[in-house]
């Protein structure tokens, strides 16, 4: 009676078929390829500078060939850099060493910097500082030729700068509006009427046909304020009289000279000298 008989062995590189047909028992032999590699031994996570001992064989292989072209063992360290930052990496061993620093997090990414010897005795690979901006990156520690098992040796320089957080920027407050100048002084003609604060600022109110109200003064260092029908009149604090509004009867047409005090009717004004002089201006009527 036939019979089939399987036997498996691992691990293995290659696959063999027997087949003795004249005793009728076919015998397959299955030799399998050796243990597939673990992906997570291979890689490391690693928070920042350190001295790392490691060792490499089958188990975790380089994604680049080596120097005869075949597999060269390896393995990988990963790190992240949240703001910029430079590097430095060393990698020595009784072996050839070489090392990659790569984009991204895992073995394949770009290279961005190789180096394999060093020192020119083939035990020193050292990629010098370099800046790197933020993100992820990885480590490749592996040998200049293929399949080369041992010990290594990997120091890691990393600095980081660090982040200033951003100030909250704060809603600028305007200043309060300056209270509002307390009268010393009021004068009231027929349609308006004009006041003298205790800073000598004036301000007027009423009818501005003549322009009686808005051609007032705009600064202050005035000491007297006599408002008539439709003109005004102020006396400043060198003892010159300014008058605006109507000047219909030459009542806005002032007197010269320095005067102590002012006062006036519907159409003319009057200005009181030290000496106690008066000299008026615009039309009277009784």
């Amino acid at each position: 009676m036939n019979a089939i008989k399987s036997l498996r062995l691992t691990p293995v590189l290659w696959s063999v078929f027997l087949t003795v047909a004249a005793l009728g028992v076919v015998l397959v032999v299955t030799f399998q390829t050796s243990a597939q590699t673990d992906t997570n031994a291979c890689i490391l996570a690693i928070d920042g500078s350190g001295t790392f001992n490691g060792s490499w064989d089958d188990t975790c292989l380089s994604e680049k060939e080596g120097s005869g072209g075949g597999t060269r063992y390896a393995r990988f360290y990963t790190f992240t850099l949240s703001g910029n930052g430079t590097f430095t990496a060393t990698l020595t061993s009784s072996q050839d060493p070489y090392l990659y620093l790569l984009e991204g997090n895992g073995r394949n990414g770009t290279i961005i910097e190789e180096n394999d010897d060093a020192d020119g005795l083939g035990r020193n690979s050292q990629i010098p500082e370099i800046d790197l901006a933020p993100g992820d990156y990885t480590i490749e520690a592996t040998t200049y030729e293929d399949a080369k098992s041992g010990d290594f040796t990997l120091e890691v320089e990393i600095t980081e700068e660090e982040i200033t957080p951003v100030p909250t920027p704060t809603q600028e407050t305007s200043p309060p509006d300056p209270a509002p100048s307390r009268a010393a002084v009021i004068s009231a003609g027929a349609n308006h009427a004009c006041s003298l604060g205790y800073n000598g600022e004036i301000e007027c109110q009423g009818k501005d046909d003549h322009q009686q109200v808005s051609d007032h003064p705009d600064t202050n260092g005035y000491t007297a304020i006599s408002v008539g029908a439709s003109h005004s009149c102020a006396l400043d604090e060198d003892g010159n009289v300014e008058c605006w509004g109507s000047d219909e009867y030459g009542q806005s047409t002032p007197a010269q000279g320095q005067f102590v005090a002012l006062v006036s009717g519907d159409n003319y004004s009057c200005a009181l000298r030290a000496n106690g002089d008066v000299h008026c201006w615009g039309r009277f009527e009784p």
